[in-house]
């Protein structure tokens, strides 16, 4: 692997351990279905004179237990090239159900667990977090959404806020895409570092890009 893109996934894998770099359901599906979940993207990052998303990658699936919930999970593919072991799963329900101007709002509760089994199986962490989020419908398969991930750490108290907006809509009968911006880590500061405020807003955090593709299941 060249140094570049090398340097560019392990960046990616770093932010993943804060839990910020993987898309995440923003509603339940319908009772009974399943859907597999795909995510590409993470922290925007500068790269011989450009920025460019770092491709972080998860794979997963979410199934509607009920009409009003659902319980998910993904595998973090890039996590593996470092031999780390990275999961996480969680439940989505809607706590609004939106109708005319009033948007549906949906929590998310999961949690992350990484485990660095390349370096002598070091202690595994794990990695709660809660996300907010409205959305707000533009067709039958389509709609903007915005909310923001709240992470924890708990071995050491630390918390992390990363607002989000993006889009959700249909590529065919079966297939739905989503695009999202996020502002991660919008409560650290990050002039200094290792992204040197390149993408921080008001020095603070990093923006991240990120693209989804969800497929249900016949």
């Amino acid at each position: 692997m060249n140094r570049p893109l090398h340097t560019v996934i392990l960046v990616a894998a770093l932010a993943a351990a804060g839990g910020c770099s993987a898309t995440q359901p923003v509603a339940p599906v319908r009772g009974g279905e399943t859907v597999l979940l795909s995510s590409l993207g993470g922290p925007v990052i500068p790269l011989d004179g450009l920025a460019i998303p770092a491709p972080y990658v998860t794979l997963g699936a979410v199934h509607g237990v009920t009409e009003d919930v659902s319980v998910y999970g993904n595998v973090h593919v890039t996590a593996a090239l470092f031999k780390n072991a990275g999961l996480d799963a969680g439940v989505v329900t809607d706590i609004v159900t939106g109708e005319g101007a009033v948007p549906s709002v949906s929590v998310n509760g999961r949690g992350y667990f990484f485990w660095d089994v390349g370096r002598g199986g070091k202690e595994p962490r794990f990695f709660p977090a809660v996300t907010l989020a409205a959305r707000s419908a533009t067709g039958e398969r389509s709609a903007f959404f915005l909310g923001a991930d709240n992470l924890f750490q708990l071995h050491r108290f630390y918390y992390i806020i990363s607002p989000f907006a993006g889009f959700r809509f249909p590529l065919s009968a079966s297939v739905t895409a989503q695009t999202e911006v996020k502002w991660l880590g919008a409560n650290k500061e990050t002039r200094h570092g290792i992204f040197e405020g390149a993408t921080s807003v008001g020095g603070h955090g990093g923006l991240g890009l990120f693209l989804s593709v969800d497929m249900e299941m016949p």
